[in-house]
């Protein structure tokens, strides 16, 4: 028996009667084939999965090279109390007899494995965290992410996230339908609970699943769990909105697409500058950047410097609208900013020495400072921002009195 997939099966069979130019397994295979059988499947994705379950179940004789070979890779389930979701290689699974509770695969290599995992996470999350940080409610890192159901945190006990993983399981079967009545039940049960966010969450998983399984392509980047860049970037995001969301009146899931940071650099008022840099996404995107040279003062004022900065901003409309607005400085500079700026959206400014960001609250109509955590995801991003922000306007700066210099004038 051998089992394999393919996009033209014509093609693939008409393939093996060129004899001469086969190899000794296959030329054995196709001397002792009787028949063909063949399942039409709607996408690459229920393919590959469907390819690898056949594989694990038969244990066909002519798919030697995947059964033992030490490129493919195993999706298996641990036997803690919180069982881990692991990827392994043949000889490790043997060598580890009672270890496992389920092996899905073998995959025809890693890559194709760990593709799998990072879409299953989407339609049915599950936890990355090892025993002990379960045991600490230490949570994971897919946990910021909501693509964790949160045995790392404490929000699930054991027999509810063992039924998690079973529908995990039922997807790496193949099962599309017994998933999909799943989620369905699921997101109906949350909707009478009025959870509404999380009757959304489940339906994005549930139109997931059908794309997965219908005949789109549906292995796409964009379908992918982002690489570990970008992990952090959404962490990063997320983590920022849940900060502000303490102190403006703003939706679940408000969008933080376009993040504007402005700095003012100046020496004795000579060849003032100000920046403003964009951040999209969570990422630097310099092609947005701009320079504005100060145009109505020579004496060192920064509140008003900035002032005619963000004036100038904000009279280009043609530029889009920014989501978050990040200052370099205190109280005073977030003061200048939310009075000149006509924009109905969060205005912050991060002061120094310590980081902190200084925020009006909703509660008390007052200016306040937020210590900012070392390791916060959130803080990394505002201080790379304010960071990028300073750096941009002091290139200017420089740039101009050098020029200032060469030509002894001033510019």
């Amino acid at each position: 028996m051998y089992v394999g997939k393919a996009v033209n099966l014509k093609a693939r069979l008409t393939s093996y009667k060129r004899l001469p130019a086969l190899g000794g397994k296959t030329l054995r295979l196709v001397r002792q084939a009787r028949k063909v059988r063949w399942q039409v499947l709607e996408s690459e994705f229920a393919a590959l999965l469907t390819e690898a379950e056949l594989i694990r179940t038969y244990q066909p004789e002519f798919n030697v090279l995947l059964k033992d070979d030490k490129s493919p890779l195993y999706i298996y389930f641990t036997r803690d109390s919180y069982p881990q979701v692991k990827t392994g290689r043949w000889a490790d699974l043997k060598g580890q007899p009672g270890k496992k509770v389920n092996v899905f695969g073998p995959f025809p290599s890693g890559y194709a494995a760990k593709r799998v995992l990072s879409l299953a996470r989407k339609v049915v999350p599950f936890c990355s965290a090892t025993p002990r940080q379960i045991a600490k409610r230490q949570p994971c890192f897919y946990f910021h992410l909501q693509l964790c159901p949160g045995p790392c945190h404490g929000d699930i006990d054991e027999a509810a996230y063992r039924k998690r993983l079973r529908q995990l399981a039922s997807f790496l079967k193949g099962k599309q339908k017994k998933v999909a009545t799943y989620l369905t039940s699921q997101m109906k049960l949350a909707s009478r609970n009025q959870d509404f966010e999380k009757a959304a969450l489940i339906k994005n998983q549930l139109d997931l699943l059908k794309r997965l399984f219908s005949q789109s392509d549906v292995i796409s980047p964009e379908l992918q769990l982002p690489h570990l860049t970008s992990d952090k970037t959404e962490e990063q995001l997320l983590r920022l909105r849940r900060l502000l969301r303490r102190f403006f009146s703003l939706p679940t899931h408000y969008p933080l697409d376009r993040i504007e940071g402005f700095d003012i650099s100046n020496l004795s008022g000579t060849a003032a500058t100000g920046s403003m840099v964009v951040f999209s996404f969570g990422q630097a995107d310099p092609k947005q950047y701009r320079h504005f040279k100060i145009r109505t003062l020579s004496v060192p004022n920064d509140l008003k410097m900035l002032e005619e900065v963000l004036k100038r901003r904000s009279n280009h409309s043609e530029w889009p609208m920014p989501h978050l607005i990040l200052i370099d400085g205190g109280k005073e500079q977030l003061k200048v900013a939310s009075r000149v700026l006509p924009w109905a959206i969060p205005i912050v400014a991060l002061a120094k020495k310590p980081d902190r960001l200084v925020v009006p609250s909703k509660l008390t109509e007052r200016i306040v400072t937020v210590p900012l955590e070392a390791h916060d995801p959130a803080t990394h991003l505002v201080q790379a921002i304010r960071d990028e922000a300073h750096r941009f306007s002091r290139r200017y700066h420089h740039w101009l009195r050098k020029r200032e210099f060469l030509s002894g004038s001033p510019v």
